[in-house]
């Protein structure tokens, strides 16, 4: 039996990383930071583009600063010595994010997937490290947003799913909507063993969805079920209900 479903947005749902490849082709950092009067060389802005994105990865996992809205652009216009305000970072944001959304696509199934769960009435949550505007904008983008029950965003909790933190939150708030919650009926669908991982910690059972582009972490914590891919994931959570 399994009373909650929930599923990370990223690359779990979404084809985030996709999106982001395409956005950058098209240079959307660079000509976002154009239109709003911030000209700089290709040059300039490619060697702090890469400083700025390797100190994120290396000093800001776990936090959810790094997810504010128009932090990344606060930070990129500092080393490229442009100050800015954070009103102006977050018309920034606002302006990338829209071309963002433009070409976002979801995975291959899906939409079928969320709305077959939803036709069986599973109850269903989506737990993501994001910005929390951003995804509730996406998820209405597509028309998600209804399907599901309980939405816990990083930045809006204070805390991101490299812990054990967003998973008791989600499970107080599913017993408060079904007072029979228990943890190990809940399942946690993701593409990061150490992120998705950690609701283990929290009694309940987590699916991986293997990418191809990411390689095993040593904080990896090891999932009940790894998938290959949506198609494989339908089939799993269909035979676990």
């Amino acid at each position: 039996m399994v009373q909650w479903i929930c599923f990370d947005w990223g690359d779990t749902l979404a084809d985030i990383r996709g999106t982001f490849e395409e956005v950058e082709r098209d240079h959307g950092v660079f000509n976002a930071l154009h239109h709003f009067g911030i000209k700089v060389s290709t040059e300039e802005f490619d060697l702090a583009y890469d400083e700025i994105s390797k100190s994120f990865a290396a000093n800001l996992r776990g936090s959810v600063k790094r997810w504010q809205k128009g932090f990344f652009f606060l930070e990129l216009c500092n080393r490229l010595n442009f100050p800015i305000t954070t009103e102006e970072s977050s018309r920034m944001s606002h302006y990338y994010n829209d071309k963002f959304i433009s070409k976002l696509k979801l995975l291959s199934g899906a939409s079928e997937l969320i709305e077959s769960l939803a036709k069986k009435q599973v109850r269903l949550a989506l737990i993501s490290n994001a910005n929390g505007e951003r995804i509730r904008q996406q998820l209405e983008f597509f028309k998600l947003n209804t399907y599901f029950s309980i939405v816990l965003i990083s930045d809006e909790l204070g805390f991101e799913k490299s812990s054990v933190e967003p998973f008791k939150i989600f499970l107080t708030h599913a017993r408060s909507i079904y007072p029979e919650t228990d943890p190990v009926q809940c399942v946690m669908v993701g593409d990061r063993a150490d992120e998705d991982g950690y609701a283990k910690l929290a009694g309940m059972r987590t699916v991986i969805i293997k990418r191809s582009h990411r390689p095993p972490s040593k904080d990896d914590i090891k999932p009940d079920y790894e998938v290959k891919n949506i198609t494989e994931l339908k089939e799993l959570l269909i035979s676990l209900l």
